[in-house]
């Protein structure tokens, strides 16, 4: 069962490198994903362009273009050319959309003060690519080992080794080899990266790049961790599904597939078609099936094994890593690993993203402005590897010397959903927010999260009209420990629940209108699969019914069931029982502990890179399924 995986899969990805750019003053990457595409905002001359993430306008009459970096707008009369400040702002800024979808160049529309009088250089480029950006000449430090140095003048993983007078950059988990200058040109090096930089000290300034050096024991727990899956009990009845297409649904072979299957190009999930009555979406990690492009969707018992040879060649490749299986008529088991959500495990180490650029899909609905959905996309995403949670996180600003600032924003007229997100982050800390809603079903969610050098905190609400369930919850951390609340409610019923875990161990508490009764431990409660609360002592199992702990006979378990060990692999073995997930929990427990410590004894306890956010990225994070 691939539950029981304690690696992942060894994958061939495409490894060429992106165009590198270097800079030595201050420079941003506008990347359009493909040929600048634009669309008219209505009621006004203006045009936006939809397949960048950053602010990019152009008037009708004039052909000007205006781009908005931070609170600085820029202005250029070609595409391509240098950006200088704007010095007039087109009137038709005040007749923006009174709505969140243009909300940051509104709020703009007077033009403020410049941020700096020499904007920085805007590097323009039609396919993901990558951008180093020194603060001034190059500058190196020792970096441990024998004739290797690091940049120290760049927010870029940017080392010279003197033996082999080759520079190595680290970006995405891959390494990247320049032997003769900056300019390159650049190879991949991640497999034959000289034996030096396992030498580097992991509680030195680059002790994190040691997660990327093949055979470290860093390396090694990353790709371990990517193989640690996600797993849900579903109750297909509880779970529902609406797929949305840009016009009638589009299909297109994907190449390289036993048997050969089609999967929607214009579909809000992925789809796909595995014959004539039989059409498969993946969403939220949980598999659907239907006999028809429209549905009706239900949670699919089994997938085909013809999905699972989808190369990393197609954008639906992350879709690989969802199993699925039928544990009763009543119980569907779905398991995902970290390649659904990007991270993929080659060389022994952990990438971010396949390498590959899928082309995007945008065109117009029935009314309103043009969809556009980005496929999954590595170079240009900032990607950078936390080992404390064992995943890969992306950025996606306007940045600076300082940090950085990025918003972005979704409409799904098919759904009448509305999303919407901001952040903001720097050396000394940072904060996320974001909501979303949906007018036809009047449910609404909102979500906070800030972190700093010590400690960081979360917390959520929500409110689903045709439940009429409502939730509210919170969790925090800091150097002393971590803590956490809820409650959910519905009517005259509700459930509260908190815990606080220090180096004493764990308290914890369950209360609901029917009554309740706390939980104590010492870092060793968990719950099952099946709902219940456990606690882990020398004597084994426990489970909390009742008010009172009684002892767990390991003999009885869950029915055993089959679903594929590793996808693609067609091996099958059996489940386990409740203590055996518990089991596998616990060591999972214990090895993420043994991360964390390691991270926060090394950085400090922090949810953000050692450093501010690499320089020069694009503007906020729109696109993704919606208008803007």
């Amino acid at each position: 069962r691939q539950t029981e995986l304690t690696e992942a899969k060894n994958v061939e990805l495409k490894n060429d490198p992106p165009r590198i750019i270097v800079a030595f003053e201050p420079a941003r990457l506008l990347i359009f994903d493909g040929e600048p595409v634009f669309a008219k905002i209505e009621g006004t001359n203006l045009k936006y362009a939809i397949n960048t993430n950053w602010t990019v306008l152009t008037e009708e009459a004039t052909s000007n273009y205006y781009l908005l970096d931070g609170t600085t707008w820029l202005f250029t009369d070609k595409l391509g050319d240098p950006w200088k400040l704007a010095k007039s702002l087109p009137g038709d800024l005040a007749k923006l959309p009174a709505d969140d979808n243009f909300k940051d160049a509104r709020e703009n529309a007077q033009g403020r003060n410049p941020q700096y009088s020499k904007p920085p250089t805007i590097f323009m480029v039609t396919e993901p690519a990558e951008l180093i950006v020194f603060d001034g000449k190059p500058k190196y430090k020792d970096a441990g080992p024998e004739e290797l140095y690091y940049a120290v003048n760049t927010d870029a993983d940017l080392f010279y080794y003197r033996k082999d007078n080759s520079w190595y950059f680290l970006v995405a988990g891959r390494w990247y080899r320049a032997s003769k200058s900056l300019d390159g040109p650049w190879s991949f090096a991640t497999g034959d990266l000289p034996a030096v930089f396992s030498m580097i000290s992991p509680k030195g300034p680059k002790g994190r790049v040691l997660y990327s050096v093949p055979g470290t024991p860093q390396a090694r727990e990353s790709a371990r961790a990517a193989g640690i899956p996600q797993t849900a009990t579903i109750k297909p009845a509880d779970v529902k599904l609406t797929v949305s297409y840009v016009g009638d649904p589009k299909f297109e072979p994907i190449t390289g597939t036993t048997p050969p299957i089609q999967y929607a190009v214009n579909a809000s999930v992925p789809v796909i078609k595995v014959s004539d009555t039989a059409y498969y979406a993946c969403d939220r990690g949980i598999w659907f099936a239907a006999p028809a492009p429209a549905g009706p969707w239900v949670v699919a018992s089994k997938v085909p094994q013809a999905i699972y040879t989808i190369p990393p060649s197609s954008p639906l490749y992350p879709v690989t890593y969802v199993v699925q299986y039928e544990q009763s008529p009543e119980v569907v088991v779905s398991s995902y690993t970290s390649g659904y959500t990007g991270c993929y495990v080659s060389f022994g180490v952990s990438f971010w993203g396949t390498g590959w650029h899928y082309p995007p899909y945008w065109g117009y609905p029935p009314y309103g402005y043009p969809i556009y959905r980005p496929m999954p996309y590595t170079w240009g995403a900032h990607a950078w590897y936390n080992p404390a949670t064992s995943t890969y996180y992306r950025g996606g600003a306007a940045y600076g010397p300082y940090g950085g600032f990025g918003a972005g924003a979704s409409y799904n007229a098919a759904t009448g959903t509305y999303k919407r997100g901001y952040a903001a982050y720097g050396p000394a800390g940072g904060y996320k927010v974001g909501e979303a809603y949906n007018s036809r079903t009047g449910a609404w969610a909102t979500g906070a999260a800030a972190y700093g050098p010590n400690g960081a905190i979360r917390a959520a609400q929500g409110y689903n009209p045709s439940t009429g369930t409502k939730f509210a919850g919170a969790q925090g951390s800091s150097v002393y420990g971590s803590w956490g609340a809820g409650v959910v409610s519905k009517g005259d019923q509700w459930a509260k629940g908190a815990y606080r875990t220090t180096d004493q161990g764990t308290v914890g508490g369950i209360r609901t209108s029917e009554g309740g009764g706390v939980i104590k431990g010492q870092n060793n409660t968990y719950v099952g699969k099946d709902g219940n609360v456990y606690r882990k002592n020398e004597s084994g199992w426990s489970k909390f019914e009742n008010g009172a702990w009684s002892p767990v006979n390991s003999s009885r378990g869950n029915t055993a069931s089959q679903l594929p060990a590793q996808p693609g692999s067609g091996n099958r073995v059996s489940t386990g029982d409740v203590t055996r997930d518990l089991n596998r929990e616990s060591a999972n427990r214990a090895a993420g502990n043994q991360r964390a410590t390691q991270w926060n004894q090394q950085y400090g306890q922090r949810s953000a890179p050692p450093a501010a956010m690499p320089r020069g990225g694009g503007g906020g994070m729109r696109g993704g399924g919606g208008r803007r």
